[in-house]
């Protein structure tokens, strides 16, 4: 899916939260994090790793994931 990083930055929006804020819930890098969302660089992510994040994001604990 190409829009990941859209819906990942939407969920940061809504959360208020700041990349690095955000970086940290989900155990990723700030700069990986701003890659992802804004399409551009090397980084890439996998359907689940998306899951995974957006399931963080959304506030489910990690280990139920």
């Amino acid at each position: 899916m190409d829009h990941y990083g859209v819906i990942l930055r939407k969920l940061r929006d809504i959360n208020q939260l700041s990349i690095k804020q955000a970086a940290v819930k989900i155990e990723r890098s700030a700069g990986w994090l701003s890659e992802i969302e804004n399409g551009k660089g090397a980084a890439r992510i996998h359907p689940q790793e998306f899951e995974r994040i957006a399931a963080r994001e959304k506030g489910v604990p990690l280990e139920s994931v």
